[in-house]
């Protein structure tokens, strides 16, 4: 395996006193992988393949904002990843690959009092699919939905 990642963090505050604030945070991935099976391998049917689960790009994205008074925070994050190896094929049967997922989500906190927390989450808001393929057919496929949480908090 080898690679390499990227990560910056950027406030806004550049663009004007109304924008302090804010701030946008990001990190690329890409990476490389390759696995060679040994001898006592159950029938492969492709002896050197990425790694299971491994994806060539990994990009995340948020803008985020902290307010002043240190009470609230709000986050949108994108992630996507790259297709992925899910399963190996054995037998002749042809490798399995997950397909690029994208994600959005929003995270929101209320810290009303040093012992209290409000927390909203939204996860998967593009409601994308999870989808398996193997040699350009699909075989599976997934909707996860969309995922709306609350939580309290409270530490005494």
């Amino acid at each position: 395996v080898h690679g390499v990642e990227i990560e910056g963090l950027k406030k806004l505050d550049f663009i004007g006193p109304r924008f302090e604030p804010f701030f946008i945070q990001g990190n690329l991935t890409l990476q490389d992988s390759n696995l060679v099976v040994g001898p006592r391998a159950n029938a492969p049917t492709n002896p050197e393949r990425p790694l299971a689960g491994a994806s060539d790009y990994v990009a995340n994205f948020m803008i985020g904002y902290d307010a002043p008074n240190q009470k609230h925070t709000v986050s949108l994050i994108y992630n996507v990843f790259g297709k992925r190896l899910y399963v190996a094929g054995r037998n002749q049967a042809p490798d399995g690959y997950e397909l690029p997922f994208h994600s959005f989500d929003m995270t929101y906190s209320w810290y009303a009092t040093s012992a209290l927390t409000f927390k909203a989450k939204a996860q998967n808001i593009l409601d994308d699919t999870i989808e398996i393929e193997r040699a350009g057919v699909q075989t599976y496929e997934r909707k996860p939905g969309r995922i709306l949480a609350m939580s309290v908090q409270w530490a005494f």
